[in-house]
Formats: C-alpha cells, structure tokens, sequence
C-alpha cells in the first residue's frame, strides 16, 4: 500500500484477478470454517471481525497505538462478550429479542497462531424454561451435526448471556479433506438491499396494548399506530396478542412495542408522550377499540 502510494496508483495497470478453478480444493480450515457459519446463520448468527489487538498477551506489540491495543489477543471470548453486551443494549432498535454473534477468528497463543470459533448469546427477553446457555448448547448440536463431527466445549456464563470458543484447526484436524467451494450452495448476493444510515442519538421506547374485537387484523392496527406514530417512529412491531372470553363476545389484546429515534437530537420524553398521546387519540376514535 504504501509502495503504491509513492509510485502513484494510476501508474499501476489495471487488471481483474484470474478467475478461480471451481473444481480447485480450497483451504481446509476455510472450507469448513464457511461451512460452520452457513450452519450458524441459519441458526439466527450474525458474524463479527472482532479487534485481534487487546491490552495484555503473550505477543506484545513494540509500538502499540494506545495501552489497549498492545497485544495480540488469545481468546476471542473476551470481545465477543462485550459485543454481546453493546448489542444487547440496541436490541429493540435491532428488533431482536436474542442477540446471537458468532466469529471464526485468529489467536496468538504460547505455541503460535491458530484458528478458533466462537459463538455467543444473550437472550433480552425472557422465556420460560429458555435461557443464554440452553441456546448455545442447542446450536452447538446444530453445529456438529452440520459438520459431521463431535467435540468437547465449554459454555461460560455472565452478563453477556452464554458464550463458547473451541480449538477450530484442532476440529478440522480430524475431518475430510475439504470440497470444492460450489458443495457450500452459496446464495448470491442480493440486489435489492442497500445500506441505510443509521442514527447515532439514542432512542426512546414505548409500549402501547390495544383491545379489540376478534375480527380486527392486527395489521390494521398497527398500520394506524405507525401513521399517526409519524417519521420519528423508525421501528414498531407486534410482540403479544391475547384473546378473551367476554359476554359480548370474544376480544383480543395486541401489544406494540415503538422505537422513536431522531437522525438530528436527542429526543425528549415529553416529545415522545405528545406522539403518544396523539395514537391514543386516534385509537379512541375507533369503536369498541380500547386501549389496556
């Protein structure tokens, strides 16, 4: 990079990369590394490139940016927690009520660099006889079945949810010689989603319960709810619904949860509480609507 930059890149001819031999074996530890995370994304996974820099391990930087970046890191556990944290306190603009992130990821150990896997959760809403550790253990079968193999973990538990990393190289060790790339069945690209800006103000939530008679479409009511919600509404969704026994009949309870967020300021409660009071307003109007 630096070389290119002295010489000046618009000296450098430019010319596409030979096209791969689809029938060609790739790496064996990248093989079956796309193919535990094709299995994980089917599981709910997102995956991370975490930092390898970290303030303490065996190789040390010599000239280290910043006191936290001064070493190379020997587990990807500690920052794969932390992302779990972060991500866990965004949870309702994601609309998630699980945070799952996996990473296939370089440590530096004593004996040199290897790769590792790792896989964490932090569940955010609450499920009976559901928790962080009962997940992963699943989805650790899940794994093993997708590749064939079977392999001591450990799961740690803490505010993070539940987390594992195994010796991925020592795995593949024990496994066939990789296939071809095309045996992963990778989906192209899709053409139709493009970036979005996010906000970096933080957002405010709000809950609203509504009790309607049976035949109401749930999506009625929240296509009501978003209009009058306005612009500053950047998330709503329906999270319960219950129906009731009454002697007019049956009703049910839907409950939405709204994330309000500006892409300009930090919004205030009290601006929030007059959007608010505006849907419920609107949802008086409707007969036998009712807001719990």
């Amino acid at each position: 990079d630096e070389v290119g930059r002295i010489i000046g890149y618009e000296k450098i001819p430019a010319a596409l990369p030979p096209k791969l031999d689809e029938a060609a074996l790739p790496n064996k530890v990248f093989y079956y590394g796309e193919k535990a995370k094709n299995c994980l994304f089917t599981l709910g996974y997102s995956e991370a490139l975490l930092y390898s820099l970290v303030p303490k391990g065996y190789f040390e930087i010599v000239y280290p940016l910043a006191s936290d970046k001064s070493a190379l890191r020997e587990s990807l556990l500690p920052k794969l927690g932390e992302s779990l944290i972060t991500n866990g306190r965004s949870a309702d603009l994601l609309q998630l009520e699980t945070i799952k992130i996996c990473e296939v990821g370089k440590v530096f150990r004593v004996g040199g660099e290897k790769t590792y896997l790792a896989l964490g959760v932090l569940p955010v809403k609450k499920k009976k006889g559901v928790t962080a550790e009962t997940i992963v253990r699943g989805d650790m079968e899940a794994l093993q079945t997708a590749l064939g193999v079977t392999f001591p973990y450990t799961v740690s538990t803490g505010e993070f949810g539940a987390i594992v990393e195994i010796d991925f190289d020592g795995v593949v060790s024990k496994m066939p010689e990789a296939e071809a790339l095309t045996t992963l069945n990778f989906a192209p690209l899709p053409r139709d989603i493009q970036y979005q800006k996010f906000s970096l103000y933080p957002y405010i939530v709000r809950d609203i319960a509504v009790f309607v008679p049976e035949a109401v479409e749930e999506a009625i009511i929240q296509s009501l709810i978003k209009a009058e919600a306005g612009p500053l509404c950047v998330r709503d969704w329906l999270f319960d619904v219950f129906v009731k026994e009454l002697p007019e009949g049956k009703k049910k309870s839907c409950a939405f949860r709204l994330v309000f967020q500006s892409f300009e300021r930090t919004l205030e409660d009290a601006e929030v509480n007059a959007i608010m009071e505006q849907v419920y307003a609107a949802i008086r109007k409707q007969s036998d609507w009712e807001i719990r």
